[in-house]
């Protein structure tokens, strides 16, 4: 038995009025501009210790006079954003932590540094708070619990200099931070309840910027038990396929699969006209799975066509020439995005839909899969196929195939492709082309170009 954290997600009633949308966007606004300020104050490379001690950061900012600016939001939701903004930065150094451990192995396998010397400096990107002095230019001295000092190589500030500069180099960016209309929720922040008799029987009360006045929320469906365990939630204004603003309430749950132990592997081919082709034994007994009569392809050229904005620059020019009532009617009917995002949302959701039927029936058919082996596409992006295959290639949507592959496999109890380092999954490109892939040249003759 493994266990597997998925999102379930609960919807606000369709019937929710705009006011309510919009105080709910309010309180997402001022907890996106708290994560954006406490994000910019921790970039600073003196700041590396406290974004590993949120609360620490926590009671700095409620002693500070900073938190005048921020006062419209309630004490849970300040810890809540601020919570999050460490998140953020903490895990922009352990990126670059990890991509200092590569190169310290590379340098130790090529022999420039001596075992030691690596498991030094291994041992220095453990601690915040050596990574501080390391980067303030000083040389690390650490000590005993008693105050005595351990001892280092000779040439320990030769390393910590090295160290600094491996760290500037690939020191995290400013995070981008979209001004997305999301807020997290705890169990003390929220409070759900049911009406009996009502038309919507679930209920949820939201915290406003408005003190004393919280925002009670009709919730569609029924039953609020997972909403009573203390599930922190994650609360945000989305667009539904018919372009209506709804709230959106997502929490997190812990789900027990039991894993396949037939220990079979087999090879999973990503097509375009069909979705997926998986082989257990040999070419000749490979199955696809989709949409053999071209739907998926459908699909993928209603997401193309979606995106297209044909004559958009003509009507941009006419509009400039025309009187002020013709011109805004042009704005608004003609170059709004309402109708492309409308159609966009409706071909993606078809589109994930056949994905998630041919995957299903894939792991369906094969119960004695254990393990998927899935081919490495990175040769899609770098070689040139003339003009149509090209076009072809660019509206495969490989990607959330490939996202949808590894979450349905694991809720299916077989390993989740996708990651070498996760023992029996591995990578493969396959000689010739399963039924649906698109046409391919072979690995010599890649090599024979390069």
């Amino acid at each position: 038995m493994s266990t597997i954290t998925r999102s379930r997600v609960r919807h606000s009633a369709i019937e929710t009025d705009a006011a309510k949308i919009a105080a709910v966007e309010a309180v997402a606004a001022e907890f996106g501009r708290l994560v954006r300020w406490q994000v910019h104050r921790l970039r600073d490379p003196e700041a590396i210790a406290l974004a590993y001690r949120p609360r620490d950061v926590v009671k700095a900012f409620r002693a500070s006079p900073e938190r005048a600016a921020f006062s419209s939001l309630n004490s849970h939701l300040q810890q809540e954003a601020i919570t999050h903004a460490c998140a953020i930065v903490a895990g922009g150094w352990e990126q670059a932590a990890e991509r200092v451990r590569s190169r310290i192995a590379g340098r130790r396998k090529a022999g420039r540094i001596s075992d030691t010397e690596a498991h030094e400096l291994n041992w220095l990107l453990r601690w915040p708070r050596h990574l501080v002095a390391v980067m303030a230019g000083g040389v690390v001295q650490p000590t005993r619990k008693d105050g005595t000092e351990l001892l280092r190589s000779n040439g320990h500030a030769r390393l910590d200099r090295w160290l600094r500069s491996a760290l500037l180099r690939v020191r995290p960016a400013q995070p981008r931070l979209r001004h997305a209309l999301w807020f997290n929720a705890d169990a003390m922040t929220y409070r759900a309840t049911e009406r009996a008799g009502e038309h919507f029987p679930a209920w949820i009360s939201l915290p406003s910027l408005v003190k004393g006045k919280p925002l009670r929320i009709p919730l569609a469906g029924e039953g609020i038990a997972h909403l009573a365990d203390g599930k922190t939630l994650r609360v945000s204004v989305e667009l539904d396929t018919h372009g209506r603003k709804r709230i959106v309430l997502r929490h997190t749950v812990e789900i027990e699969v039991a894993d396949r132990a037939a220990g079979i592997v087999a090879g999973a081919d990503k097509g375009i006209s069909a979705v997926l082709t998986v082989t257990e034994t040999d070419d000749r007994a490979a199955t696809s799975h989709g949409a053999d009569d071209g739907t998926a392809l459908t699909a993928l050229t209603a997401v193309a066509d979606a995106m297209r904005r044909p004559h958009r620059g003509r009507v941009w020019a006419e509009q400039k020439h025309a009187d002020p009532l013709k011109a805004r009617r042009m704005r608004k009917h003609n170059l709004g995005n309402a109708r492309r995002d409308r159609r966009r949302r409706t071909a993606e959701a078809r589109l994930r839909r056949i994905h998630n039927e041919a995957i299903k029936e894939a792991l369906t058919r094969h119960p004695d899969v254990s393990d998927l082996a899935v081919e490495d596409l990175g040769f899609v992006s770098t070689t040139d196929r003339g003009g149509r295959e090209n076009r072809r290639l660019s509206r495969w949507a490989k990607g959330q195939l490939q996202r949808d592959l590894s979450r349905l496999s694991e809720a299916h109890g077989v390993r989740p492709p996708g990651a070498a380092t996760q023992g029996r999954v591995t990578r493969w490109r396959p000689a010739t082309c399963a039924p649906g892939s698109p046409t391919r040249r072979s690995d010599a003759s890649r090599r024979s170009r390069s």
